[in-house]
């Protein structure tokens, strides 16, 4: 027959496991939300942006001999302007989010009792940089879609002119 401490032992036993396993479970589902999440959007946003380079900068090389010399240079200069806010943004996302894992990471480290404490507080600090990051990327997506197209529609316009009488 189980005595009342063995009893509570066991019992103390399980409700540690069940915090174990719930800290995992929670790890998982929250790590697989960030990694998703960023992974969609981003992919998307970069891939567009990149075409866009990509498209301007062979426009670029196979007209640049028949434009205006200084509108070829002018034009080049604002989208190399527009692909360093990008590249600073990737830059800073790079940072953002491999600080944001460390943590989660660090979860992994705290007791079972204070799981669920600590992941509150990970949570709420994401959402509150989360909200930061979404203000300033408002910004940073004005410094480079501005530049990149202003020279995209100035050599546009610039070969436009080669090809009117």
């Amino acid at each position: 027959m189980c005595s009342n401490a063995q009893f509570n032992e066991v019992a103390k036993d399980q409700e540690v496991q069940e915090k174990v396993k719930f800290k995992k479970d929670v790890m998982e589902f929250y790590t697989s939300i960030i990694a998703r999440t960023y992974d969609k959007g981003s992919r998307y946003t970069n891939l567009i942006i990149m075409a866009g380079y990509a498209v301007f900068f062979t426009f670029w090389s196979n007209v640049r001999s028949e434009v205006n010399i200084i509108d070829a240079r002018v034009s080049v200069i604002y989208v190399v302007i527009s692909v360093v806010f990008f590249i600073a943004w990737e830059i800073y996302e790079m940072i953002h989010s491999s600080s944001h894992l460390r943590k989660l990471y660090q979860l992994n480290q705290v007791p079972p009792d204070e799981f669920r404490a600590q992941m509150d507080q990970v949570i709420k600090e994401a959402k509150r940089l989360e909200a930061r990051w979404a203000s300033i990327w408002v910004y940073e997506l004005i410094l480079t879609i501005i530049p990149g197209f202003a020279g995209a529609i100035l050599l546009i316009f610039s070969y436009i002119k080669t090809l009117l009488p």
